[in-house]
């Protein structure tokens, strides 16, 4: 992940409320068309405006991937500057080295949890993450969707974790293969695999109480075939479902 600053002066006073609205705007599009992270900033000092913002590659804010409502919002805002706004690159995140896809997955797997900020559409192959902006599809809608399906997993994760009062709802959601949760997530993973054509796995994270032994005789939830691999995936996946497109692993409540 990179992060990004851009330096706005504002020379019409006039206008300042209006920029600094358009301004959110393209933020909020630039969110929706992945090519930032959710937690970018604006900072406002008399007539100066300085937003920091964090994206998954040293070029994610090129325009060559922009959609439509980026180029909109892009348009407006420098029609009003009277000028071009330019983000420039500061550096890396130190906890996420940069790093590039292999670009030879013949499956992605749509994954995340409360910990993580980058894109939940994984490479198959190498487990890198796959920036959203860079799926190419008629679907205007279906960039947005996949952020909306990885805040609500995100939230339930978080209900898991906390061990309050939401403990059980969020662990069914994230963990039941008929939750509402995962038939949300498991449409997605269709949606994409129709985009770009090539097979999308659902996770489906696993707690039950059980043993090793036991917990490797499970079979796939979706058809019932065995699934269990013989060599754990990515160091987290251990069944693997090739007709469902589901993944899973050994029980963490061993």
């Amino acid at each position: 992940m990179y992060y990004a600053e851009c330096k706005i002066d504002i020379n019409n006073s006039n206008l300042k409320e209006a920029i600094i609205a358009n301004i959110n705007t393209l933020l909020s599009s630039l969110y929706q068309n992945g090519q930032i992270f959710e937690d970018y900033n604006v900072a406002i000092h008399k007539n100066e405006i300085r937003v920091m913002v964090c994206c998954p590659e040293e070029d994610s804010l090129n325009v060559v991937y922009q959609n439509n409502y980026v180029n909109k919002y892009r348009s407006e805002l420098e029609r009003n500057l009277n000028s071009d706004i330019n983000f420039k690159i500061i550096g890396h995140d130190q906890e996420f080295k940069p790093s590039k896809c292999c670009k030879k997955t013949i499956f992605y797997i749509l994954y995340t949890n409360m910990l993580t900020q980058v894109s939940p559409l994984r490479c198959g192959d190498c487990f890198t993450p796959l920036p959203l902006y860079k799926i190419k599809s008629n679907d205007e809608s279906l960039v947005y969707d996949i952020l909306k399906w990885s805040s609500d997993y995100k939230a339930c994760d978080v209900l898991y974790i906390n061990s309050s009062s939401g403990e059980k709802f969020g662990l069914k959601q994230i963990s039941e293969y008929n939750s509402k949760l995962s038939k949300y997530g498991i449409l997605i993973c269709n949606r994409i695999t129709n985009a770009i054509g090539i097979p999308v796995y659902y996770y489906l994270f696993n707690n039950k109480k059980s043993s090793v032994s036991i917990d490797k005789k499970q079979t796939c939830p979706g058809c019932g075939r065995n699934w269990l691999l013989n060599n754990k995936l990515h160091n987290i996946f251990d069944f693997k479902c090739n007709y469902c497109y589901l993944l899973s692993n050994i029980s963490t409540n061993i």
